[in-house]
């Protein structure tokens, strides 16, 4: 077995979450093994595989970064401002 590097944690996301909320995913996360910041990443890569959500993001109309990261491909700090020169004012 090869080994892998750990995704890199550099876009804090800052939620609000009841206090039964907080409970269960701290929970979970220690069933399974990793942190919260490591099983958000497993919730979200369960996502990509939801066919309704695929459609919704290949319908939307700025869905380079989104398409990016559901094809595999790394979404890095140039995408910012690729996405700004798309947006029309």
């Amino acid at each position: 077995m090869y080994l892998k590097p750990k995704p890199k944690y550099n876009t804090p996301i800052n939620i609000k979450v009841t206090t039964e909320a907080d409970i269960i995913f701290r929970t979970y996360a220690s069933y399974l093994g990793v942190s919260i910041d490591e099983m958000f990443i497993q919730v979200a890569d369960n996502f990509i595989t939801d066919p309704e959500f695929l459609e919704y993001a290949k319908d939307q109309r700025f869905n380079k970064k989104i398409m990016r990261v559901i094809n595999g491909n790394c979404v890095d700090e140039d995408d910012k401002d690729e996405e700004k020169d798309e947006i029309p004012f």
